[in-house]
């Protein structure tokens, strides 16, 4: 993947976060960083909806496609994630954002929470925030829209005392996170096991 590609994050072969264990992890700041410029006028960011359900769906399915790990035509991806944004987004178990250029989406990402066992510096039931699905249409890349997408879902976990922020990062975009204040683990190590599998 070129290096200079809005990011694609976060799969879900690296299985659910752990405090410890994840690639890209950072605390929310109590202030936030210098803002980088605000998006173009013609750019509108919001709160989604259930109604934008299939849009992030489809976003995510170009994620994926994008990465290599689906084909456009494969598999039942998008009705499952379509069910799973309208379950998890009433709960608020699920946050997400869209970027609208002329009222039309352009740019999306969501924001999965996440209950996990008390560890030192987490010790009551707050949750954590993984970060996924950061995607921009290639057409409107470079334009600060990704960045939007995180500053916001930092705002929104900063109002909500939400401390902990987890996401997986294609090289492209670490600069996007790094400038937010997200660090690099190397402590990460996934496993998926197939169904005959004797471990």
């Amino acid at each position: 993947m070129s290096t200079d590609r809005e990011p694609l994050v976060s799969t879900d072969r690296e299985g659910p976060p752990s405090l410890e264990h994840q690639p890209t992890s950072a605390l929310v700041p109590a202030r936030e960083p210098a803002r980088e410029p605000a998006m173009e006028s013609a750019y509108r960011l919001r709160r989604a909806s259930v109604a934008d359900a299939r849009t992030i769906a489809e976003y995510r399915r170009l994620m994926f496609t994008d990465m290599g790990d689906v084909a456009p035509d494969q598999g039942d991806d998008l009705l499952a994630m379509e069910r799973y944004v309208e379950q998890e987004l009433p709960a608020e178990r699920l946050v997400a954002w869209i970027v609208e250029h002329e009222g039309q989406p352009v740019a999306c990402g969501i924001l999965v929470l996440q209950q996990i066992a008390p560890s030192p510096g987490h010790l009551d039931d707050t949750p954590i925030g993984l970060i996924q699905n950061i995607w921009t249409e290639p057409a409107r890349r470079r334009r600060g829209l990704a960045g939007q997408l995180v500053r916001a879902m930092l705002e929104w976990c900063r109002e909500r005392k939400i401390r902990h922020l987890f996401l997986n990062a294609t090289e492209g975009g670490r600069g996007v996170y790094a400038a937010v204040g997200f660090r690099a683990s190397t402590t990460a190590m996934t496993l998926t096991l197939a169904p005959d599998d004797p471990r």
